[in-house]
C-alpha cells in the first residue's frame, strides 16, 4: 500500500503551523487549509522557516550518521531533489506545497505555492538558483529562489500531461520533461517555452540525466535509453539497458559512464563512448529507487523498498546500500529510514545524504554502517 504519513506526524506539522512565532502575515492560512478545494490555484506563497527538530549532538564524530527532521508539509513528500554543493534541496508533496530546504541544518527556508494537486517531480539547478516542479494539476512551474516566488508557468503543453522525470542542464538553461506520451520535452526557464520535443521512445520517460558535455539521456519503461544531442535536438543513440523499467539515472564523475537503476533489481553502469555495460550489480528483491555514485566514483549507491513476507504479512524495510563500482561488493547497509527513500546524493566530504518520505534527512558515512545517533 502507499506510504502514508502518520497522524502523529500530521499533528505535529499543524501546531508548527498554528503557533504564532511560525506566522509572517496578520492574515495568512495555516498550512492544513490549503487541501481545501479552491476556486482559482492559490498565489506564490512564501512561509515562515521551520527549525529542525532534531541535530547531530555534540560528541558526534565525522564517521558517524546525523539525522535530522525535515518538517513542514502537511501530507507525504512525493518528490525531492538536492544540490550537495549549495547546502540546497526542493521537495514537493501530496500537500501541493513546494518546500525549499537547507541540507545542513534541515531548515525550512521557503514555502511555495501554486500548484492545485498533488507534485510528482521536482529538479533544481546546479546554481540553485531555480526549482521546477510538475503536479497531478499537469502544470509545470519555475520557481526563483532568491526571490523565493514563482517565476513563471510552462505554456504550451498539451492538456492532461502527465511527468515522470525533470532534469535541468548543467548551465540551468534547459529543463527535460519526461512525459507518459513518450516524448521528451526541452523547455527554457526564462521564457516557459518548450523549445524542442524529442520523439523515439515507445514507452513512457521514466528517468533524465544531462551529461557533463551537454548530451541528455532518457530511459523509459521498457528498459530503453536514448542518447540526445540537446542542442541540436537529435537522436545520437540507443541500446537497451535493462530488462525492466527505468527507475533511476546517475552520472559518473568522469563525465563518461552512467549508473540506471532497472525494475530487473539490477543496477546497470554503461561506458556511454562505447556503449558497452561496465559493470552489473544485482540488488536482490529491492525495489530500486534513486541512485547516485559516492566516494569519488568508487561506489554507487542505492536508495530502495524491501519487502519480506511473514505469515499474512509484507514487512517493508527503507534502505541505503552502497556497493563497490570495481567488484559489485556491498560496502554499506544503511537501514533506519521508515519510508521511501526520495533522493540521495554524494556530499564532497565523502558522506552520502538521504531523503525519506520519513521526514528524515540522514547523512551516512559511506565506508561504513553506524548505529543512528539522533537527539531532540
Amino acid at each position: 500500500m502507499p506510504y502514508q504519513k502518520s497522524s502523529s506526524w500530521t499533528a505535529l506539522i499543524a501546531a508548527a503551523w498554528i503557533a504564532p512565532a511560525c506566522v509572517t502575515g496578520d492574515n495568512e492560512p495555516p498550512v492544513r487549509a490549503e487541501h481545501a478545494s479552491a476556486p482559482a490555484p492559490p498565489p506564490a506563497v512564501v512561509g515562515p522557516p521551520l527549525a529542525p527538530v532534531a541535530v547531530m549532538p555534540a560528541a558526534a564524530t565525522p564517521d558517524a550518521e546525523r539525522i535530522l527532521k525535515v518538517i513542514g508539509h502537511a501530507d507525504v513528500m512525493s518528490a525531492a531533489a538536492m544540490v550537495l554543493q549549495k547546502n540546497r534541496m526542493v521537495t514537493g508533496g501530496e500537500d501541493h506545497i513546494v518546500r525549499i530546504w537547507d541540507t545542513t541544518g534541515g531548515l525550512s527556508l521557503a514555502r511555495l505555492a501554486g500548484h492545485t494537486q498533488a507534485i510528482v517531480a521536482v529538479a533544481m539547478a546546479g546554481d540553485a538558483k531555480v526549482a521546477a516542479s510538475f503536479g497531478r494539476d499537469s502544470t509545470l512551474r519555475f520557481w526563483d529562489l532568491e526571490k523565493q516566488a514563482e517565476r513563471r508557468v510552462a505554456i504550451g503543453l498539451p492538456k492532461n500531461l502527465v511527468a515522470r522525470a525533470l532534469a535541468f542542464s548543467a548551465d540551468g538553461a534547459t529543463l527535460a520533461v519526461g512525459c507518459d506520451d513518450r516524448v521528451v520535452r526541452l523547455i527554457t526557464p526564462d521564457t516557459g517555452l518548450v523549445s524542442a520535443t524529442l520523439k523515439g521512445h515507445a514507452q513512457a520517460v521514466t528517468a533524465l540525466a544531462f551529461l557533463r558535455d551537454g548530451r541528455l539521456v532518457s530511459g523509459d519503461e521498457e528498459g530503453m535509453l536514448v542518447v540526445w544531442d540537446a542542442a541540436k535536438n537529435v537522436e545520437l543513440s540507443r541500446f537497451r539497458a535493462a530488462a525492466g523499467a527505468v527507475r533511476s539515472l546517475a552520472t559518473h564523475p568522469d563525465g563518461v559512464r552512467l549508473a540506471i537503476g532497472a525494475g530487473d533489481d539490477v543496477v546497470h553502469v554503461f561506458d556511454l563512448v562505447t556503449g558497452t555495460e561496465t559493470a552489473k550489480i544485482a540488488v536482490a528483491r529491492l525495489e530500486i529507487g534513486p541512485i547516485a555514485f559516492a566516494a569519488g566514483g568508487l561506489q554507487v549507491v542505492v536508495g530502495g523498498t524491501s519487502r519480506l513476507i511473514e505469515a499474512d504479512a509484507t514487512k517493508e524495510s527503507y534502505d541505503v546500500l552502497a556497493f563497490d563500482l570495481a567488484s559489485g561488493n556491498m560496502a554499506a547497509l544503511h537501514a533506519g529510514h521508515k519510508g521511501p527513500v526520495l533522493s540521495l546524493a554524494a556530499a564532497d566530504d565523502g558522506t552520502v545524504v538521504s531523503l525519506s518520505a520519513d521526514e528524515t534527512l540522514r547523512h551516512w558515512p559511506v565506508t561504513k554502517a553506524q548505529t543512528p545517533m539522533i537527539s531532540r
